[in-house]
């Protein structure tokens, strides 16, 4: 876990797996999308493939499409409860051992199985 002691570190982490070869919009796949220098972590798609997308083109974050979209945890518990679970040699780890462990809330070590399966809680 030493790996990802900040929340900057989580999101270079996940932004270097999601898109090994430089972001691209998730709807339509372009990859000439603009970085909003207003807001880190977001990025702008101006295609014409978007009919939908305003004149002003798609904004997306690092988290659309991820279990972390619309969640009201920080990133860095996230990884952490990921990680608990991903690295014990348990098949079913209690809630209570993975809160006591990790110091996360009861609500989102519950939920955290689910979400990793069905993509979001």
């Amino acid at each position: 876990m030493s790996f990802f002691r900040t929340k900057l570190a989580c999101k270079q982490y996940l932004l270097s797996r999601r898109w090994p070869k430089g972001v691209t919009c998730p709807r339509c796949g372009n990859d000439k999308v603009w970085e909003l220098k207003s807001r880190p972590w977001h990025w702008l798609c101006k295609s014409p493939k978007l009919p939908e997308a305003s004149t002003s083109g798609y904004r997306f974050s690092l988290y659309v499409g991820t279990i972390f979209e619309n969640t009201n945890y920080p990133l860095l518990i996230w990884f952490k409860v990921l990680y608990f679970m991903l690295t014990t040699r348990r098949a079913s780890v209690p809630c209570n051992s993975t809160h006591d462990r990790v110091g996360l809330p009861d609500r989102l070590v519950y939920l955290a199985p689910s979400a990793g399966r069905h993509g979001g809680p």
